[in-house]
């Protein structure tokens, strides 16, 4: 029985080990990625030298969006479906409300006319698209809400 601990303890290190070289691996390919930020880095120096402050937040927020779009047009909308993708795939819900969900949604407002959608349907567009109910359920009453 000895023996069979020590073994289940050394396995145990290993997966650990190999977790942390995984982990490190990951974390060196974001820094390369990073690095596409290097402009955005260049503009928060020129302005501190500038005005001898930080820029606000949103402005920071706004060149790294210029960053991502400079690289791919519609980066946000690949973003949005891989990380979809993603949670779809480790099992989690995401709160992501595509343009095929508002399109559904739409559908099933004009079908009840703009009357409230049953619950069982709400729970069956999320439950199709792996998406939060609560979220879905919010998008689809300030809808209604405006169509009235």
């Amino acid at each position: 029985m000895e023996d069979n601990r020590y073994l289940i303890d050394e396995i145990a290190h290993m997966k650990r080990l190999m977790f942390l070289r995984e982990e490190k691996s990951e974390m060196q390919m974001g820094v390369d990625v990073e690095k596409e930020h290097d402009p955005t880095y260049k503009k928060i120096k020129d302005y501190y030298k500038e005005h001898n402050d930080f820029p606000d937040k949103k402005m920071v927020f706004k060149w790294i969006a210029e960053d991502h779009l400079e690289e791919f047009k519609d980066y946000y909308t690949r973003l949005a479906k891989m990380e979809k993708e993603a949670k779809s795939e480790d099992g989690t819900r995401t709160s992501i409300i595509t343009q095929d969900i508002k399109d559904q949604v739409q559908k099933m407002l004009d079908s009840y006319g703009n009357k409230k959608i049953p619950d069982r349907v709400v729970h069956g567009i999320a439950d199709k698209n792996n998406i939060e109910t609560d979220e879905l359920e919010s998008y689809i009453y300030g809808l209604a809400a405006k169509n009235e």
